[in-house]
Parts: C-alpha cells; sequence; structure tokens
C-alpha cells in the first residue's frame, strides 16, 4: 500500500461486471470499512460510490482513491469491459470530492498482489 500523505484515509474498490466491492482502508493500512454492491443496482459507478460513502457513519472523509476495475485504462475515460459503466476518472474524483483518484485494470491489480 502506498505511503498515505498526512494520514489520509483511503477509498479502495474492486469493481467487475457483477458487484463492486468498496472498502476505507486506515493510514496504517488496516480496513476499517467494507460493503459489496451490485453494480446492476445502479446507473453509474458514481452513484454506487456515493451509496457506499454515505454507509461510512463517523468514519473520516476518505482523500484519496483507488479502484480496481474490468477495464482497458488508457487515460481519463474509462468504458468497462463487461457493464456499461463508463466514467472520467477526473470527473469522478470530483463528484466524490477526492484529492486523487487512481485505476488500474483489475488483472494487473491482481498481478501486483501475488508477492504479497
Amino acid at each position: 500500500m502506498p505511503t498515505q500523505p498526512n494520514g489520509a484515509t483511503w477509498l479502495v474498490g474492486d469493481v467487475g461486471a457483477t458487484n463492486a466491492r468498496f472498502g476505507l482502508v486506515s493510514p496504517d493500512g488496516a480496513v476499517l470499512h467494507s460493503n459489496t454492491f451490485a453494480c446492476s443496482d445502479f446507473p453509474e459507478i458514481g452513484d454506487a460510490l456515493e451509496a457506499y460513502l454515505a454507509m461510512r457513519g463517523n468514519l473520516a472523509k476518505p482523500r484519496l482513491g483507488a479502484l480496481a476495475i474490468a477495464a482497458l485504462i488508457t487515460g481519463d475515460q474509462i468504458r468497462m469491459t463487461n457493464h456499461p459503466w463508463s466514467f472520467s476518472v477526473a470527473a469522478l474524483r470530483d463528484r466524490l470530492g477526492l484529492e486523487r483518484l487512481v485505476t488500474i485494470n483489475d488483472f494487473t491489480a491482481v498481478a501486483l498482489a501475488l508477492p504479497a
């Protein structure tokens, strides 16, 4: 896990065609909260993320985000491979009020996790 500036909480997610799994991670890497949503319940990924963040209770609002997503990642515009969601990373970052939002292909995320 990357160093988190100023003790920031991270919003993390694993987004596939069927389910979107979201979590909040503390500066020391502990999972503070997580939940899974059916992608088909939301017209846009931003709607699913806002629903998740509304559940966080007293936990700090995340400032940073990272999403592993079933899509080719080549720039700002993301179009999922096997689901109709598409979005701009910059627009989603702004919508959620994040300082930074990183996207990575879900298969790449699995490959990077193998050594751990």
